[in-house]
């Protein structure tokens, strides 16, 4: 064989780069996700744990309100006030407005102070419709101020007309918004146990997070209003341990979210 032809077929012989270059190119047959994989992956987790807590905490959204609402929203002057209430509802006890109008003094030693689920009811209150005071005159359920009883003033549907229609105004949209914010604390569980305790079975996860979801026990805090401040506590549990989870990894200890971790830890009050 002359030399010649020897170069030729040399310099058509691939390197050791050139074909693991070829290699990387070349299409890869992946197996198919299997179906408990698509159902842990994605957007498809966080839309099951809405349809199905909107399927089973739907019904109460015609719901009125309880005892402890009428305690802490219905006759609490900060929250009928609106956002003007915000001082008086950062810096008093929870039950301050219903202690002065029974006359008396917080009956708790140290008191309870719960500012953040009641601002929230204060800004859902500037929606619905402020008041001055917890005073409510005796036609206040007539609405439209033309002396008669229309049937849309009924508004808890009990066939009479009084300040139990106007303290029944709203609470639709409060029952959604708490099932709303029952959503986003499973999703934040969900998001906890996939990425920090059970990393490589996203499954158990899941089964975990629907199980939590539910169960029977949540019904009385996603069903009264009230208990709200429980399910922004473990909200707020749950974002702040996937913050400091996150520094653990990454070991960058920028202020932005030294900042963020400290108000979420903060607001688990």
């Amino acid at each position: 064989m002359s030399k010649s032809k020897k170069k030729k077929n040399i310099s058509h012989q691939a390197t050791p780069l050139q074909h693991e270059q070829e290699q990387k190119t070349m299409p890869h047959h992946s197996t198919p996700m299997k179906w408990y994989e698509k159902m842990t992956s994605g957007w498809i987790p966080y839309v099951v744990f809405a349809l199905l807590s909107l399927g089973i905490y739907s019904n109460t959204f015609n719901a009125q309100f309880a005892l402890d609402d009428d305690i802490v929203i219905c006759k609490n002057e900060y929250v009928l006030q609106g956002t003007k209430g915000m001082t008086d509802i950062f810096s008093k006890d929870l039950f301050d407005s219903f202690y002065k109008q029974m006359n008396t003094t917080a009956q708790l030693a140290g008191g309870r102070y719960r500012p953040l689920s009641v601002a929230t009811f204060a800004i859902e209150q500037e929606f619905i419709g402020t008041r001055d005071n917890a005073n409510f005159e005796q036609n206040i359920w007539d609405t439209n101020q033309n002396g008669i009883e229309d049937p849309s003033e009924d508004i808890n549907k009990d066939g009479l007309f009084n300040d139990k229609d106007f303290r029944s105004k709203g609470f639709g949209m409060r029952h959604i918004n708490n099932v709303l914010l029952y959503i986003a604390s499973v999703s934040f569980l969900f998001l906890f146990l996939s990425n920090v305790v059970f990393k490589k079975n996203k499954l158990l996860a899941f089964i975990i997070s629907l199980l939590f979801l539910a169960h029977p026990i949540h019904t009385e805090v996603v069903a009264n209003v009230k208990s709200r401040d429980e399910i922004m506590s473990f909200l707020f549990m749950m974002l702040s341990l996937l913050l400091a989870h996150k520094y653990a990894i990454q070991k960058n200890f920028k202020f932005f979210n030294f900042i963020i971790h400290l108000v979420f830890m903060c607001t688990t009050f």
